[in-house]
């Protein structure tokens, strides 16, 4: 269904004016008359397209959905999860806003957006995802590519913001593909210092 020009550009606004006041202050201190006032559109307007900021934030990350249909084409060609493109034109847009989602660490803004980000990749992945012959639930195999995706991805933020996007989807890929490490659980556990 497409949108209706006025109500595109009035959801543009309210998107792009929460992620501008998130780039300003924390979540918890954006009220929602801060936001119609930075989007210029009136409150009444704003809850007849968004029930809560939440919901507002939670829908801005449906503009991801570019970002995966431009890997579309190579998923199609080569369908592994080792060929989608869009894993990392995804961690490129995450490197660009990590501004955003450091100071939304411990937030419920960080929550909403790390769920929208697995339900957009979930949603991508879904149509690839065959019934396997082993009996493995698909379901089970999306919860572990979109859930190690945000690992991985919250783990470079978090740990090793100096990584490329490259690197760390590779690190995701690798994980993928390949699961643990061998011998990764083959040693006593290391005590670690205080």
């Amino acid at each position: 269904m497409t949108l209706d020009r006025r109500v595109s550009r009035t959801r543009t606004a309210l998107y792009d004016a929460i992620v501008a006041l998130m780039r300003e202050k924390p979540y918890a201190e954006i009220g929602v008359q801060e936001i119609v006032e930075r989007a210029n559109v009136g409150r009444s307007t704003f809850y007849a397209h968004f029930r809560s900021k939440d919901e507002l934030l939670t829908r801005s990350l449906e503009r991801l959905r570019p970002i995966f249909e431009a890997g579309r084409q190579a998923q199609q060609q080569k369908p592994r999860i080792e060929s989608c493109e869009s894993t990392l034109a995804l961690l490129r847009h995450v490197r660009e806003h990590r501004d955003m989602l450091v100071t939304a660490e411990g937030s419920p803004a960080r929550r909403i957006i790390v769920e929208a980000i697995e339900a957009e990749l979930t949603r991508f992945l879904a149509p690839y995802a065959v019934p396997r012959s082993d009996h493995m639930p698909r379901d089970l195999v999306l919860r572990f590519v979109t859930g190690t995706f945000v690992s991985v991805m919250s783990w470079w933020l978090d740990e090793q913001p100096q990584l490329s996007a490259e690197e760390a989807d590779r690190f995701f890929h690798r994980l993928v593909d390949q699961g643990m490490p061998a011998g990764f659980f083959s040693r006593p556990p290391q005590r670690r210092a205080a």
